[in-house]
């Protein structure tokens, strides 16, 4: 006999499905319906001991912890504590995976979450699609950025492009993975279309890092896909291809013109200038860093000589996390993601059936993978509405993880009796 739902849990539902809607167009509204669903899942663990027992139990919550505790020490260490520990604030973020992955206590729970961020993602994709074409802007300040030929540059109610494109590159493989094994052929239909939007939308951005992380991703995606449907699923990078070439053909002109120039190095504004800036604070804070937020005011010291930009970032995580917390915190923050997609691919080999779930789980590792890749060339993690994205989907995933669990022990039982 199935539980019956609490007041706590519905309402906690509530929120994590207001969460999930207001994710693509409002950071603050987000955060909001995710903290309102923290409440909820507190009184839940209270109630609840097996919740407790689970996450306590789980290898990748304790390298989150261990991060999070040596970001807070390190920041003492730093050039500027109190700037520091206002950064630090962002790390309650973490808090969203298991208060999203309580709330989805059955399959049709999981797939209203899912179809609720699926219509808001494609709807925020037509938003940026339309910016591109038409110039609309109903919400920014400031001007749209103009693309390279003709248009703008998509950017929706993002605070800039970069943030759209690495969040709608993380989108496009979620969706994916999801279409590749749902039930019915009206569910697939939406789910390739939101796919489709979502990749359009990245590719309408003019990012480089996205592209190249949608890219990865698509191979990624062949691993999961028996040989015999090999040749049917090479119409994925084919319809990528056609995105690219009908609405931004000359994008890959542009983008080898500008990877050209990266590898020289001159460039003042060049990644390979920014990322010597992190190397020389590295090299001279190696253990604590320089602290939490304090990469700007650092970058007129490190930068090279002559230059004169102000780098918030060192535009790739990696290299942002040894600089502000040390080597220490890096180790931690590759342990953290070692872990995670360990735990997803184990997950999607041991699930055979359920082959919803098991579309579902793909996705969330399919996305994890866009977003590492994503983090070579922009500091994604320290960009709260892509690190929100990843907490709605690591949180998906744990909520997965415990359903497959409950399926399994009650066929199980059933089994026995």
């Amino acid at each position: 006999m199935s539980r019956k739902y609490t007041i706590w849990e519905n309402a906690g539902f509530f929120c994590i499905a207001g969460f999930l809607i207001s994710i693509t167009f409002s950071k603050a509204l987000s955060q909001m319906f995710l903290g309102l669903g923290l409440l909820a899942a507190i009184v839940i663990f209270i109630q609840d001991g097996k919740y407790r027992r689970s996450f306590s139990r789980d290898s990748v919550f304790w390298i989150i912890l261990m991060y999070v505790v040596w970001s807070f020490v390190s920041s003492f260490f730093g050039t500027d504590a109190r700037q520091s520990l206002a950064y630090l604030l962002e790390d309650w973020l973490f808090i969203g995976i298991p208060v999203i992955a309580v709330m989805i206590t059955s399959e049709r729970r999981l797939f209203i979450l899912l179809e609720t961020f699926l219509l808001s993602a494609s709807l925020m994709s037509l938003y940026g699609i339309a910016q591109h074409f038409i110039g609309v802007d109903w919400y920014i300040s400031t001007s749209l950025v103009s693309a390279p030929s003709a248009g703008f540059r998509a950017q929706g109610f993002f605070p800039n492009v970069m943030t759209y494109g690495n969040f709608f590159a993380i989108s496009t493989l979620f969706l994916l993975g999801c279409a590749l094994h749902m039930e019915t052929v009206k569910r697939r239909f939406f789910y390739y279309g939101g796919f489709i939007l979502a990749a359009l939308a990245a590719l309408l951005s003019y990012g480089r890092g996205p592209m190249g992380a949608i890219v990865i991703g698509l191979l990624t995606c062949l691993f999961f896909i028996p040989r015999r449907f090999l040749k049917h699923a090479a119409i994925f990078p084919v319809i990528f291809a056609a995105l690219v070439y009908w609405a931004a053909p000359d994008i890959l002109f542009r983008h080898v013109n500008e990877l050209q120039t990266e590898l020289k190095g001159e460039y003042i504004g060049s990644r390979q200038a920014i990322w010597r800036t992190a190397g020389r604070m590295i090299a001279d804070h190696p253990l604590f860093g320089v602290g939490r937020g304090n990469f700007k005011p650092n970058s007129e010291i490190y930068r090279d000589e002559g230059g004169t930009r102000h780098y918030t970032h060192a535009h790739n995580d990696w290299l942002n996390v040894a600089a502000s917390g040390g080597i220490p915190a890096l180790i931690l923050f590759i342990g953290m993601w070692l872990a995670i997609l360990v735990k997803m691919k184990t997950s999607i080999g041991r699930l055979r059936e359920h082959r919803p779930l098991r579309g579902v789980m793909i996705g969330c590792f399919l996305a994890s993978i866009v977003f590492v890749v994503a983090s070579f060339y922009e500091a994604t993690f320290d960009d709260t509405e892509v690190r929100l994205l990843l907490t709605g989907i690591w949180g998906v995933f744990y909520g997965m993880t415990e359903l497959v669990k409950k399926n399994t022990e009650t066929a199980d039982y059933r089994e026995m009796a």
